[in-house]
């Protein structure tokens, strides 16, 4: 029977999860950040902390889906972001303010 995780052996594997990023999580838990790259590798191949990684992946994945949150959903909207004209957020006198509803385009050269 594994042992029980300890608390800095659970808060790795939950700040695992926010990004996969083992050596980061292992920061963030409290271990050593000058051997955290080896502590991470080695806390990872122990079977009672890719159980709970395991588990608690398929949760958030789960609560994901409930919310129809999904990454091309989230590329979508980031595109949106990233493409915005800020001219929109202006009206034609430049006060501020929704010059035009989302999704209208300004003419080019206006």
């Amino acid at each position: 029977m594994p042992r029980p995780l300890t608390p800095k052996q659970r808060l790795f594997a939950l700040e695992y999860l926010k990004d996969e990023n083992g050596t980061r999580a292992a920061i963030a838990a409290g271990y050593a950040e000058k051997t955290a790259r080896i502590t991470a590798s080695k806390l990872l191949t122990l079977a009672n902390i890719q159980a709970l990684i395991s588990k608690k992946g398929t949760e958030i994945g789960k609560r994901l889906e409930k919310l129809e949150v999904s990454v091309e959903r989230v590329k979508l909207e980031l595109a949106k972001l990233a493409f915005v004209d800020p001219r929109n957020f202006f009206r034609a006198d430049g006060s501020s303010g929704a010059a035009r509803r989302a999704g209208q385009r300004r003419p080019v050269g206006s």
